[in-house]
């Protein structure tokens, strides 16, 4: 049961915490309740996005695991392309995999580190994931950043 809450929810509150850290990223000065953005008017697009990825990523898994490294690495920006950029849910889905397919093998060793950070602080106690998790999001936030930026978000073109 909570692993349907998690794939249903748990969109709209990663996505709310990322844009939170993307604001203050962009000097902006977001307010403790913009953490839970998600649940606002995106809140549908969020919920599919994060079932199709689910399923996706579920798929991929049963095909061999790879693919849904793949996917699971191309995926990773869909919740801020919601919330930031105002789109559906396939369309974030399409661009992000779009945008880090160009990059992937990088992208993927940014979230391998990340990763491995993220994991150090469990290992601490589990305490030092109070620290290593907001670096993760942080971080990601920043990855974000530097490939869509501020703005309209770039046309989906055909092909990769």
């Amino acid at each position: 049961f909570s692993t349907v809450l998690s794939v249903v929810f748990g969109g709209a509150l990663y996505g709310g915490l990322m844009m939170y850290m993307l604001r203050t990223l962009r000097g902006q000065q977001p307010g403790f309740g913009q953490i839970f953005e998600g649940f606002g008017g995106q809140l549908v697009q969020l919920m599919l996005a994060g079932v199709v990825s689910f399923l996706f990523m579920t798929i991929g898994f049963l095909l061999c695991v790879l693919p849904m490294i793949y996917l699971a690495v191309c995926y990773v920006f869909i919740y801020l392309l919601i919330i930031d950029k105002k789109m559906n849910f396939w369309d974030a889905m399409e661009l992000s995999r779009k945008m880090v397919t160009k990059n992937w093998f990088m992208v993927f060793l940014f979230l391998l580190v990340v990763g491995i950070i993220g994991a150090l602080g469990l290992v601490a106690c589990c305490v030092g994931v109070f620290v290593t998790a907001p670096f993760a999001v942080a971080a990601t936030v920043c990855l974000y950043e530097t490939l869509f930026g501020e703005g309209p978000a770039p046309a989906l073109e055909s092909g990769v």
